[in-house]
């Protein structure tokens, strides 16, 4: 799943990293998910947004802003919403998503 050619079957796979202890295999999983450009990496990016390391969440943030939403559009919003309404976010990182939301 952390191979150069991230596929909608490696998406749970990678989902699963949010649960483990590390910070590095957390960020290779945000990045396996960002750099796969998948619409359907938008739901296990959101899994990472309420880590309690901002790298991470911020990592997420980026890879979810990366994602072309193109038809799905409505849904890159709606999880770039879930991203500003999880609890303790701080506030350069609520900027940083409504950038990302004001992006077509």
């Amino acid at each position: 799943a952390l191979g150069d050619k991230t596929t909608a079957a490696d998406i749970e796979g990678l989902r699963q990293a949010a649960f483990d202890n590390s910070k590095p295999v957390k960020l290779a999983a945000v990045a396996a998910l960002g750099n796969s450009k998948l619409v359907e990496a938008m739901d296990a990016l959101a899994n990472f947004f309420g880590d309690s390391d901002n790298d991470v969440r911020k990592a997420a943030l980026e890879a979810l802003c990366g994602v072309p939403a193109g038809e799905s559009a409505n849904v890159k919003k709606r999880y770039l919403k879930d991203f500003m309404d999880t609890g303790d976010m701080p506030d350069d990182l609520k900027a940083r998503a409504k950038q990302c939301q004001a992006t077509p």
